[in-house]
């Protein structure tokens, strides 16, 4: 946080007019305060029901304790007590799972010299709430303060999103990484100078793959996607330039990764230990794509309630302010969209080829997919969306009456 609060001030003074510049004329929208009133009203909503779910479930549900929370207190224990964390005896608390979520409640934990209950319900609130913030933020600066006020209140009207944060499970952090990673490459290309934001973007991805197994598909999809976008705009050459930045920045947290998946728990990964010929041949089985479909779909209308759902939210600003033109999506809004895409196709493609009971895996997983995704989605959904500024004229300047009703007079004593 203090090395983006940072790099925000350093953005700032770099792309300040120079003296005597003009400025584009900007028009503000005056009801911002009303917005910020009305997410300011339903953060405290939010915060009633996450301190009510605190008390009830100081551990979290079911994956959180028995798989994130248990793997911290492993990894705080005395002597060689952190191996059980990674123990293949463990198969339903899947060692081979990437450990920042946990190693950071044990870091705390060690602090602190014992193992408060407080610890997992602060770390999951820090995250929830960064994702707030960092929505509503990059929106205000990179778009406009309206943009990023409604994106706030959207994403506090997504109740699947809400309800997955006191859940204490890693995938609200992960969704944090997703959309860092896609704000810092949009701010990269309006920044003058791209190198730190694209060095921590590639730091954010590198994190989703240290957090969970779907962060490791997200990180390929990142270097890949940016590298195809960066090509068609401006060229291998240039892209290959800035893909560099991408890769120094993630290089850290790939070795970590790589450190677990090859040496700590090799060949754990039940979608990958099954034959190629049984992989394929689900990919025939057409009930498979029905019931994914199904799924998805029911977890889409549990996105939200009634006219209050966010998708029907998002369909309300597309038809009052508008959407910008394709060539405009040009950049940061096609990297999130080419991002963001794959990355639901993958996790589709896992469903189709999972050795799992796809009923159980659909019933216990959708949903938390969906948080995951959720976030960088909007965060590309409100790029391609015009702004409330936009639709807005700007005000005629004002004229001063008295000086007005001066000239007036003395056009009249003039013969």
């Amino acid at each position: 946080l203090a090395l983006m609060g940072s790099a925000v001030f350093l953005w700032r003074r770099r792309n300040r007019p120079a003296a005597g510049e003009s400025a584009i004329p900007v028009v503000g929208f005056r009801w911002n305060w009303l917005l910020a009133l009305c997410l300011a009203a339903g953060l405290l909503l939010v915060a009633a029901m996450w301190i009510e779910t605190a008390r009830t479930q100081p551990y979290g549900e079911w994956d959180a304790w028995a798989i994130w929370n248990l793997r911290a207190k492993f990894l705080v224990g005395p002597g060689q007590t952190w191996k059980y964390a990674v123990s293949p005896l463990l198969e339903h608390t899947h060692p081979e799972y990437p450990l920042l979520t946990s190693g950071f409640i044990a870091r705390v934990w060690k602090c602190s010299g014992g193992t408060p209950e407080w610890v997992p319900v602060a770390t999951s609130l820090l995250f929830a709430a960064s994702v707030v913030a960092l929505l509503v933020g990059a929106l205000a600066l990179l778009r406009a303060t309206s943009s990023g006020l409604l994106g706030g209140l959207v994403l506090l009207a997504s109740t699947l999103f809400l309800v997955q944060a006191p859940a204490q499970y890693a995938d609200v952090p992960l969704s944090l990484y997703y959309l860092a990673t896609l704000v810092l490459v949009g701010w990269a290309a309006r920044a003058q100078a791209p190198g730190k934001p694209l060095v921590l973007a590639g730091a954010f991805a590198s994190l989703a793959a240290w957090t969970k197994n779907e962060g490791i598909a997200f990180l390929v999809l990142v270097l890949a996607g940016f590298f195809l976008v960066e090509w068609r705009i401006a060229g291998w050459s240039a892209a290959f330039r800035k893909w560099r930045l991408l890769v120094l920045g993630a290089a850290p947290a790939m070795v970590m990764v790589a450190v677990l998946k090859v040496w700590l728990i090799p060949g754990r990964e039940p979608a990958l230990a099954q034959p190629v010929w049984e992989a394929a041949g689900k990919l025939g089985q057409f009930d498979r794509y029905a019931m994914i479909a199904k799924a998805l779909w029911d977890e889409t209308l549990k996105l939200g309630l009634g006219l209050g759902h966010p998708l029907v939210l998002l369909g309300i600003l597309a038809g009052s302010l508008g959407i910008l033109r394709p060539r405009q999506w040009r950049g940061p809004a096609a990297f999130a969209l080419l991002t963001m895409g794959l990355s639901f196709a993958a996790y589709c493609g896992v469903y189709l080829i999972t050795p799992q009971d796809l009923n159980w895996q659909l019933s216990t997983t959708v949903g938390r997919l969906y948080a995951q995704l959720w976030p960088g989605f909007l965060w590309a959904a409100f790029l391609v969306l015009k702004r409330v500024e936009d639709r807005l004229k700007p005000a005629e300047p004002r004229r001063d009456s008295r000086a007005e009703r001066r000239k007036q007079r003395g056009a009249r004593r003039q013969p």
